[in-house]
């Protein structure tokens, strides 16, 4: 084992993990609340349950507007048939996740 090289990547994967839950809190705060919710979800995620979860926790009435920006952020991208979304990256995807209220 180098010990040396597994702190350096140690290292490299909690600076990226800093960057990717920066850049997600520079959104606006409808944006957040909807990747949060998506990445309770799972990875890949339904638009249409993610606006029943939104509502149901009173936080909007539809995702679409907060999905789109969250794409042109090349944050999430369409996963094949329409309505259905995943983020680009694992990373991402636990960032988001990680932006969840304990």
């Amino acid at each position: 084992w180098n010990l040396e090289k597994i702190r350096l990547n140690t290292k490299i994967s909690d600076n990226l993990a800093d960057l990717v839950i920066k850049r997600l809190k520079r959104l606006d705060e409808e944006t957040q609340d909807s990747l949060r919710v998506a990445a309770c979800l799972g990875f890949k995620f339904s638009a249409n349950t993610l606006d029943h979860l939104l509502t149901t926790i009173s936080l909007r009435k539809n995702s679409r507007d907060t999905l789109k920006r969250a794409q042109k952020e090349q944050l999430i991208t369409n996963a094949g048939k329409e309505g259905l979304y995943q983020f680009v990256h694992d990373r991402i995807h636990k960032g988001a996740y990680s932006l969840t209220p304990e």
